[in-house]
């Protein structure tokens, strides 16, 4: 991570305090099997430049990038590498997602110290146009023997109701073993772009090649790995006082747990946790990120 990138984020996202907490009387996520993560930001414009400058991070692999080119490298990855029409208009723009995919892949690189398995940037379809297929995120833990695959989701909305809706409305699928296995096969099959050497993610990219009918689920399950599913929300926090918006938000959680309690695969391991990031803002800093893609500002170096 480029050390501009460091200082934007510990200029724009401020840790608060994790769940639950009991100071606040603050429960954890009935979704959640290990802590949730507070965040907190006080100006939308920080977020944007934050944004606006980890574009070309987010979308492509670290010994991809042009560095003694970085502006033109950033149009060329605009154009060919994430879904964003210079022609929409611009409520169009603000619905592309982008936006908080850039900000959860600064926030697992930096406060989780993950490595980029591969950029997602490598899974738009220029052709299609349309948002990349799959998970938010493919970043990994490697840990003595154990390898984390962190497979997450991102939601920025004006609302956190419609975020949390979204997440929670295909949460079953993204923790079943099929859709993990559809994801590992998209992996294997840009094996050539995989940014970490000598992971297990190798090895059964090796097994796959020698034996196509592999079960990868029996793979991981075989070199210990554990998949991880961070969902970043993050969404206008308007004129509520930051303790209660988080407070909102677990309280809805519950109310959608309520209602339908999930049915999750356990032919692998995983572990579930939110990470909450309230705005101030959404929609200017939405604007304020499409204003400099137009106007090519000059990237922080």
């Amino acid at each position: 991570m480029r050390e501009v990138i460091k200082t934007l984020i510990k200029e724009s996202i401020l840790f608060e305090y994790r769940l639950p907490n009991i100071e606040k009387n603050i429960e954890l996520s009935k979704y959640s099997t290990i802590e949730d993560i507070c965040y907190s930001n006080e100006k939308y414009d920080k977020v944007s430049e934050l944004i606006y400058n980890s574009i070309i991070d987010y979308a492509k692999n670290e010994y991809e990038i042009d560095y003694e080119n970085l502006n033109r490298d950033q149009t060329k990855t605009i154009i060919n590498k994430i879904r964003y029409e210079d022609s929409a208009n611009i409520e169009t723009k603000k619905k592309y997602g982008f936006y908080g995919e850039v900000l959860l892949y600064c926030i697992l690189e930096y406060f989780f110290a993950t490595e980029v398995l591969i950029a997602k940037g490598h899974f738009y379809d220029i052709l299609e146009g349309s948002e990349p297929k799959g998970y938010d995120c493919f970043h990994l833990i490697q840990k003595n023997n154990n390898t984390e695959l962190w497979f997450g989701e991102a939601k920025c909305y004006d609302s956190y109701k419609g975020a949390i809706d979204d997440v929670l409305n295909k949460i079953e699928k993204a923790i079943s073993g099929n859709y993990l296995s559809k994801n590992i096969l998209s992996v294997i099959d840009k094996k050539e772009k995989l940014n970490i050497e000598n992971s297990t993610i190798q090895m059964i990219c090796e097994e796959w090649e020698e034996n196509p009918e592999v079960n990868l689920i029996k793979c991981i399950n075989k070199y210990r790995m554990k998949l991880v599913y961070p969902i970043l929300i993050v969404a206008d926090i308007k004129n509520k006082e930051y303790d209660n918006y988080i407070r909102d938000c677990i309280k809805y959680i519950e109310e959608k747990f309520n209602d339908k309690k999930p049915q999750f695969d356990t032919s692998f391991e995983y572990d579930i946790f939110f990470i909450f990031l309230p705005v101030k803002g959404v929609k200017e800093m939405k604007e304020q990120v499409i204003k400099w893609i137009s106007e090519k500002k000059q990237l922080k170096s």
